[in-house]
């Protein structure tokens, strides 16, 4: 499957999206004509990056922290208050900071990378250049009973 066409009644739904990666994904998907729901904690900055991309008839900022329920709640009866239909899901969230420092890459990279793939109908990218791809590629094709315990201590790792 690949990135939906874009669509009047479509939205994309990115969350985080106040700086770095997600921020990134909002510029990228509104270069690519895709209106936008934006959510992050940082509602001024949310709002600022609304306007960049061109108001609200292009994006909407909700202020909202998602592990919060009623934030959630609230999150969710806007969307469906918009009559829009969420076609694209960036759930982005602070996972960054647990990853060895030699795998990042800039928040513009990942994302170009992100929906590249997305649009060649990929389900699974490793954004970065060869040495990220390398550290990380063996993961698919091993057996889960290895992977998941190394990546459950890489995910504890502060």
């Amino acid at each position: 499957m690949s990135l939906p066409e874009v669509a009047p009644e479509s939205i994309a739904l990115v969350t985080g999206a106040s700086s770095g990666i997600g921020e990134q994904f909002a510029r990228q998907l509104a270069e690519r004509g895709y209106r936008l729901a934006l959510v992050a904690r940082r509602e001024e900055r949310l709002a600022q990056l609304a306007e960049d991309l061109g108001g609200s008839d292009r994006a909407l900022a909700f202020g909202a922290d998602l592990t919060v329920p009623d934030d959630r709640d609230r999150l969710a009866s806007s969307i469906a208050d918009l009559g829009a239909r969420v076609e694209i899901l960036v759930n982005n969230g602070y996972f960054a900071e647990k990853l060895p420092k030699f795998t990042f890459v800039s928040p513009e990279r990942v994302a170009e990378d992100a929906l590249r793939a997305a649009a060649r109908g990929k389900i699974s990218v490793i954004p970065g250049g060869m040495h990220v791809r390398l550290a990380f590629g063996p993961n698919r094709k091993l057996p889960r009973w290895l992977v998941l315990p190394i990546s459950k201590r890489l995910m504890a790792r502060a």
